[in-house]
């Protein structure tokens, strides 16, 4: 019996990878509400602050089908190490996805706000 083909990065035709962006590249597509944005940090990151335009799921955690349909997905973390494990499981799925350059180290030179969930000002590294 011949195991089941495995997609890997490599193997498939990657359809749904498209370039990294930097912050302004980013945020241009999420303020025109082209993209969504995926925080692929962990809860306690997470909590210690945020941009409100994320959505989380946790590397760990994530499933392309738990993903909103229909919208390129841009990934992001604190480094872009994360991020970019949720770039490859989603191009390999099919999904359009962008990595964010620079993590979320990034964001708030970008101006993006950085709150934590009762809306404080949170941690941007």
């Amino acid at each position: 019996m011949t195991p089941p083909e495995r997609k890997t990065l490599s193997a498939c035709a990657c359809r749904g990878r498209l370039p990294d962006l930097d912050r302004g590249q980013a945020a241009a597509l999420l303020d025109r509400g082209h993209a969504v944005l995926l925080d692929a940090r962990g809860p306690d990151e997470w909590a210690t602050g945020r941009t409100p335009l994320a959505a989380q799921f946790p590397l760990g955690q994530l499933r392309p089908g738990g993903v909103a349909p229909g919208r390129p997905v841009i990934a992001a973390c604190r480094s872009a190490n994360r991020s970019r494990g949720a770039f490859n499981l989603l191009v390999v799925a099919g999904l359009p996805v962008h990595n964010v350059a620079g993590g979320k180290t990034a964001w708030a030179p970008a101006g993006w706000p950085v709150i934590t969930d009762d809306g404080q000002p949170g941690e941007s590294a």
